[in-house]
């Protein structure tokens, strides 16, 4: 608790990240959840995808039209970037934060695995 009385859930969170991270051999997803980490990770990777790709897909994904995909995508950025700066003072965005950053723009969810997977091996992580 802080000593406002009310509950540090970053602190929560974190907690539960490192534990996951302490049993060992597990992928970190969900934006920005890695960044949290004090300790070594294996490989940071960051799939990005430019803006007009990203709100074509969430069109498409909800079924809604442009406007509207546009809008969920930038409030969807202002979250993330806030859900990492907030409590970290980090730029979820910021490459150099990540090992590897992938243009999902340019590969299939196929080839950006492939890409991750080549690097965990490149790195003797495989």
């Amino acid at each position: 608790m802080e000593k406002s009385g009310e509950i540090n859930l970053e602190a929560i969170l974190k907690g539960l990240v490192e534990d996951k991270v302490a049993a060992g051999n597990v992928i970190i997803e969900g934006r920005a959840a890695m960044l949290a980490l004090d300790k070594e990770v294996t490989m940071k990777v960051f799939l990005h995808k430019v803006n007009q790709g990203r709100v074509t897909l969430v069109a498409s994904r909800r079924g809604v039209n442009i406007e509207e995909a546009q809008g969920d995508v930038e409030f969807s950025d202002r979250e993330r970037s806030d859900r990492a700066r907030l409590p970290f003072g980090i730029d979820w965005t910021d490459g150099r934060h990540y090992d590897l950053t992938v243009n999902t723009s340019r590969f299939t969810h196929a080839q950006a695995a492939q890409l991750v997977v080549d690097a965990l091996k490149a790195i003797g992580a495989l």
